[in-house]
This record gives structure tokens, C-alpha cells and sequence, in this order.
């Protein structure tokens, strides 16, 4: 959804295909792959320079891929297990037990939550961001407040020398989930993948009212 709002289709003489977090069994490989092999499941979140994941069939570097956990469906393993850490902010610190805290993974942002999260953070603390922030930054500045982005993609995008941590990170998620510390966040699955399909799925997102992931299986 993001990339189909922040660029400009005119400005590219081939189509696009969007879409990230995907799950699927594996159908070939290539020579030097040496982690799956055809018949694997496995799930992954895509690469901002190769096409996304609205499609039946995806080229995927190994190096970001890692196997479903067993207690989950596909389309489970496909919601990617987003959660919205950075929602625990001001009473809600407080509702789990803390006055404030020295880390913050601000996964989801909204308008104008900077100063929640510059109150909820002890002086000296660490904000990690994923999602685009908008807001001044300057409400951390008293407290000496380290602002850091983390984007997922930033080593497939740029093929750097730790991109197999991803296939690392995934492999840990995996046992996370089959020990039941972590759980999927689909909320809501809508059907095959089609044009209709996706056109609701981004207006839902879009909204601003979806809760959890929502997930399309199968064409």
C-alpha cells in the first residue's frame, strides 16, 4: 500500500507487481541455494528490488526465507507476526507495570504520538522506528533520546554482508511460535488473490481501522 501511494506508475515503462509478507512451498531451487530444497514450506517477507509478493510464483534469495513454523497455517505464517509495540505508550506503560521504559520498538506510528512516546521513554533511552514518522523529533531531545530506523529490507535492498540474518531471525521466530511465545496477528483472511480483492484489502488498510494482518491465499 505504501509503495503503490509513494510512486508514480508513469515513471516505469514495465508493471509492478506490490505485495509483501508471503508464505508457500517451495518449487525449485537454484545451484547454489543450500538451505530448502522443493517440498519446503516457507515464509519471508520479500525484497523491495525484485517483483512483491502478489503473484503465484516469487524468485526469493534464500537468505531471507524461513520455514513456517509447524503450528501454523500459511496464511498464519503469512500475517509475518507484526505486533504494535509502539502503541504501549503513556497509561498503557503503565497498565503492564512501568512508570516508563529505556526501550521503545515504535513498530506502528500515529500522528502526533511522538511526545507519548518521548514521556513513555527514560532519559537516555533508545526509539527504534519502522513505519515513515512525520512528527518533530524534538520532544526526545531533552532527554537525550536515541531515534534509529529499522527497515526490514534495508539488506536484501542493498545485499549487505549480514543478509543472511534475516533467514537467522525467521529460523528464531519459528521456534518462538512453535513454543507458543509468539503468535500470528491475522485477523482477517478475504479470499484468493485477485484485483478485487487486493483493491478491498488496501482500502481496509487504508482506513485506518484494520486490526492485525489481512491475508489472501491461493488464485
Amino acid at each position: 500500500m505504501k509503495r503503490r501511494r509513494s510512486e508514480d506508475p508513469d515513471g516505469h515503462s514495465d508493471y509492478r507487481i506490490l505485495g509483501y509478507d508471503a508464505a508457500g512451498i517451495v518449487v525449485a531451487v537454484g545451484r547454489e541455494v543450500s538451505l530448502f530444497k522443493p517440498g519446503d514450506s516457507v515464509f519471508y517477507a520479500g525484497a523491495m528490488n525484485r517483483p512483491g509478493a502478489n503473484a503465484e510464483y516469487h524468485a526469493v534469495d534464500e537468505r531471507i526465507v524461513g520455514r513456517i513454523p509447524g503450528s501454523l497455517t500459511s496464511a498464519e505464517a503469512a500475517a509475518h507476526l507484526h505486533y504494535d509495540v509502539g502503541d504501549l505508550v503513556g497509561p498503557e506503560v503503565k497498565a503492564i507495570g512501568f512508570e516508563s521504559v529505556d526501550y521503545v520498538a515504535a513498530i506502528t506510528t500515529t500522528a502526533r504520538s511522538g511526545p507519548d512516546i518521548a514521556r513513555a521513554t527514560n532519559p537516555q533511552g533508545h526509539v527504534t522506528l519502522i513505519d515513515n514518522f512525520d512528527d518533530s523529533i524534538a520532544p526526545f531531545k531533552p532527554k537525550s533520546i536515541t531515534i534509529s530506523w529499522a527497515m526490514m529490507l534495508t539488506r536484501s535492498l542493498f545485499e549487505t554482508a549480514d543478509t543472511d540474518a534475516q533467514h537467522r531471525l525467521l529460523t528464531e521466530v519459528s521456534a518462538l511460535v512453535d513454543a507458543g511465545v509468539l503468535r500470528t496477528t491475522l485477523s482477517q483472511a478475504s479470499g484468493p488473490i485477485n484485483a478485487e480483492n487486493l483493491r478491498k484489502a488496501h482500502e481496509t488498510v487504508e482506513s485506518g481501522r484494520a486490526i492485525g494482518k489481512i491475508v489472501l491465499e491461493g488464485f
